[in-house]
């Protein structure tokens, strides 16, 4: 879920672990970008529990776009747990 907090742009991840981090946009981001930081979240100790860790929205053009998150545990990146999806409009 994303959504404006004040002046920052915030996503929840609702995740299926039972989880939910939250990650602010970057916003030197590039232009087609947005860059999700980790920013706390609920339900997680970051610094050892499997979570997603930060994500990047690249708006390739006007009918596809690309999401990549990296999931952390233990308080590194997961190795083989990073995420990559595809929309395409129709």
């Amino acid at each position: 879920m994303y959504y404006c907090d004040g002046a920052e742009l915030i996503m929840t991840h609702f995740c299926a672990l039972g989880n939910q981090p939250r990650m602010k946009a970057d916003p030197k981001s590039p232009a087609n970008q947005l860059h999700f930081q980790f920013a706390g979240g609920s339900n997680l100790d970051p610094a050892k529990d499997k979570h997603m860790h930060e994500g990047t929205i690249t708006f390739v053009d006007d009918n596809h776009i690309e999401f990549s998150g990296v999931c952390w545990e233990g308080g590194q990146p997961a190795k083989g747990h990073e995420c990559r999806m595809k929309l395409v409009r129709k």
